[in-house]
């Protein structure tokens, strides 16, 4: 998955080494842990851009809907996190 720039950038598949802003903009990390247990998903190409996580159906509603980035400061935080499992 490739962020494609600026504040509420789509969030899209495209194959491998594809991204027009280059490979950095296939690459993902997770920011810390908040106190309510979650991480942010950040764009590694710029870490301001989180993985907004919240479906606009509800909390407990898995997204199917085209799924975009926001900043930190735009919007409720809790919206910007995952709870995300780590195996191993």
């Amino acid at each position: 998955m490739s962020y494609t720039g600026g504040n509420e950038g789509a969030v899209v598949m495209e194959d491998q080494d594809a991204s027009p802003i280059g490979p950095n903009g296939q690459l993902w990390s997770w920011g810390g842990q908040k106190d309510w247990g979650a991480s942010a998903l950040r764009s590694f190409w710029d870490s301001g851009q989180n993985v907004d996580a919240k479906s606009p159906d509800g909390w407990s509603i898995p997204r199917t809907d085209a799924v975009h980035t926001r900043g930190w400061r735009h919007g409720f935080q809790r919206e910007l996190t995952w709870n995300a499992r780590r195996v191993g």
